[in-house]
């Protein structure tokens, strides 16, 4: 196999667990790992990046506390929004959004549970908002979400 960044033959593959470029606190479990032996560059082959979001995406919404910055522009991106029609749907300035996304002002409690809400207006189930308020009115634990995702029989699931 050819590396893309230096052009030369020769890159070694294994199986290892590999934070998720996206999430560095999600480990992708048991993925094909190549790395250059003449550059060093890593690539990380990921099957179904679009399960991969779903499961990360459905997981993040079922978080006991506020979503971080990281964690929001996942979840964002994952609607596949940008920031500006964020800003345009939640009437703030696209700066705002920015803010959030970027740690500087923690995401407000009222846009985390229209986030959460929209995930799951993609994958519905009856009953989900109302059962989980009592859950997201306690939003008070802080830090990224902690989460380990495998790659098997088809799909994306949670690892132990």
């Amino acid at each position: 196999m050819k590396c893309i960044a230096c052009g030369r033959e020769g890159m070694t593959s294994a199986r290892e667990d590999h934070p998720f470029v996206d999430l560095p606190d999600v480990t992708l479990v048991d993925v094909l790992v190549y790395r250059c032996q003449s550059c060093g560059e890593v690539e990380v082959e990921i099957p179904r990046p679009a399960a991969l979001s779903r499961t990360v995406a459905l997981a993040l919404v079922e978080k006991a506390g506020p979503l971080d910055a990281g964690e929001f522009r996942f979840l964002r991106k994952h609607l596949d929004l940008s920031a500006e029609e964020v800003a345009r749907y939640l009437a703030v300035d696209k700066a705002t959004v920015s803010r959030w996304e970027n740690g500087r002002t923690p995401v407000p409690i009222a846009v985390d549970r229209v986030a959460r809400g929209l995930v799951r207006d993609l994958e519905p189930v009856p009953g989900w908002f109302r059962a989980a308020l009592p859950r997201l009115a306690g939003l008070h634990e802080t830090g990224p979400m902690k989460l380990r995702v495998r790659n098997e029989d088809g799909g994306w699931a949670l690892a132990a």
